[in-house]
C-alpha cells in the first residue's frame, strides 16, 4: 500500500505512516465527520440531474453486471483545497461504507471515483483487492479520460467516459488473469465439450 499523503510504500496492517505518522484517526479528525452519501452516484453539490444520477447509475450496474467481483462507486463533494485529493479520497474509501462487511482486504474490489466540481480535481481509489492491477499510471489515464468534458463542465460525459475507460481496464485484466492462469474465458468455456 501507497501513503495517500506522502507516496511513500506503508507495510501491510501498518497503523500508521512509518514516513510523515500519517494514521486514519489523525485523518478522520483533520477532515471531519463523513458526509452521508447515496450510492452508486452521491452528489453532495447539486451539479448532476436526477438524470445524470440514473444514466450513471445505470452504466455502473451494466459494469457490475460484466464484473460481478468488482463494485463503482462515484462521488461529487466539495474538498478542502488544502489537501491532496488522493488524501480525501483514502479517508472518503474507508469510512463512507462503500463495501459490505465482507469485502476487506484482498477481497476489497471497489473502485471509488471522487470528482470535486470546483476545482476540477478528481481522483480513483482502488480496493486493496485491486491495488495491485490498478496502480498510478493506469489510474492516471483513466483520470485522463474525463478531463476535457469536465472543462467543459460536462460532469456526467467525464464521469462515464472514465467508466467507459475502466471498463476496458477491467476487461483487459480479465484476459492477462485467464491467459495467466490458462483459464478459459466465457464464450469458449460455454462451448468446450469435456
Amino acid at each position: 500500500m501507497e501513503c495517500p499523503y506522502c507516496h511513500r510504500p506503508v507495510p501491510d496492517g501498518a497503523e500508521t505512516c512509518p514516513s510523515c505518522q500519517l494514521s486514519y484517526e489523525r485523518l478522520s479528525s483533520v477532515l471531519g465527520p463523513v458526509p452521508v452519501l447515496e450510492q452508486p452516484v452521491g452528489d453532495t453539490t447539486g451539479e448532476l440531474t436526477p438524470r445524470n444520477r440514473k444514466a450513471l447509475a445505470a452504466r455502473i450496474e451494466g459494469i457490475e453486471r460484466r464484473f460481478p467481483q468488482v463494485r463503482v462507486r462515484i462521488v461529487l463533494r466539495y474538498f478542502a483545497e488544502e489537501h491532496p485529493l488522493t488524501l480525501s479520497a483514502f479517508w472518503l474509501f474507508n469510512s463512507g461504507q462503500f463495501c459490505r462487511a465482507a469485502e476487506s482486504d484482498g477481497d476489497n474490489r471497489t473502485l471509488l471515483l471522487i470528482l470535486d466540481p470546483q476545482s476540477q480535481r478528481a481522483a480513483l481509489a482502488p480496493g486493496y483487492g485491486l491495488e495491485v492491477f490498478f496502480g498510478p499510471r493506469t489510474l492516471d489515464t483513466a483520470l485522463a479520460a474525463g478531463k476535457a468534458a469536465w472543462s467543459a463542465g460536462k460532469w456526467q460525459q467525464g464521469c462515464l467516459a472514465i467508466l467507459d475507460q475502466l471498463e476496458q481496464q477491467l476487461a483487459t485484466i480479465a484476459r492477462q488473469i485467464e491467459a495467466g492462469f490458462g483459464i478459459l474465458p466465457t464464450e469458449e468455456a460455454r462451448e468446450a465439450n469435456f
